[in-house]
């Protein structure tokens, strides 16, 4: 992956949850005006800088998002669905 790219702009990072296979995983998003980042940490060294793991990365013109109905159990929740054209 090559994260620094022409014309490529951070937006916001933020915490969700990953609902897949019946297990709930939370994940740190990074969001950029092209993709959109999932990773998780590295257990380190308590003194050392957090590093992330990719999990997944996104690319948001290949991807559809359908909102999912709120639940009395969960909210704010969507769906990406990646497109491979």
């Amino acid at each position: 992956m090559k994260l620094v790219e022409p014309g490529r702009t951070f937006i916001m990072e933020g915490t969700v949850m990953e609902v897949s296979n019946n297990k709930d995983s939370e994940r740190k998003y990074f969001l950029l005006n092209d993709e959109i980042i999932f990773a998780r940490p590295i257990k380190a060294k308590a003194d050392a800088a957090i590093q992330w793991k990719l999990k997944d990365e996104i690319f948001l013109k290949r991807t559809e998002v359908r909102d999912v109905p709120d639940s009395d159990s969960a909210y704010y929740i969507f769906l990406c669905i990646k497109h491979d054209y």
